[in-house]
């Protein structure tokens, strides 16, 4: 997935990725308020769904954000965020390959994120095989460049991804 990663970020002009990164983001926003409500933060939850409304009027489908313009922050949860606050424990951490670092709270979580939390789940097979492989190629994107620094800066590269991401999902999951 690199090299077509690297071909996307190298010849897709910066506009056209941007409006795929908030297309992306935009169809996320209802899952994200979703989970908000779940969590409590019904302010928070309401105000993703606005987001979602905004934006796939007003920002032309999500291809512009501009709910942010009237004041509806952008919010970022998911599933294992929830799950947390419930008190349910991270378990072991791992790897999934292709995918990600984990622990298996977020794994499980990861099912549900997938199934009502994305397009994903859509009847109609190309486009959801489109947005699908946009979405990887898109991610992967965002992430070219970082491998470097890992790879020369660490003597002990799956110790120093492991604490970070361990870390980070703890960051996220008090809010900060």
């Amino acid at each position: 997935i690199k090299p077509t990663a690297e071909v996307y970020r190298d010849y897709t002009p910066p506009p056209l990725q941007s409006w795929g990164s908030s297309f992306l983001a935009n169809l996320n926003d209802v899952w994200i308020g979703v989970n908000n409500v779940l969590q409590g933060k019904f302010t928070n939850g309401m105000s993703d769904v606005g987001r979602f409304a905004i934006n796939s009027s007003l920002g032309l489908f999500g291809l512009f954000d501009v709910a942010t313009d009237f004041g509806f922050e952008k919010h970022n949860e998911d599933f294992g965020q929830t799950l947390a606050k419930w008190g349910v424990p991270e378990g072991g951490y791992f790897v999934i390959p292709f995918l990600s670092s984990s622990t298996i709270r977020d794994t499980v979580a990861l099912s549900a994120d997938w199934y009502l939390g994305t397009p994903w789940n859509a009847a109609d097979i190309p486009a959801r095989n489109a947005l699908l492989g946009f979405s990887i190629i898109n991610a992967r994107s965002r992430l070219l460049g970082t491998e470097k620094p890992l790879n020369e800066g660490t003597l002990d590269t799956y110790a120093y991804v492991r604490d970070f991401y361990l870390q980070q999902r703890r960051y996220k999951i008090a809010d900060g």
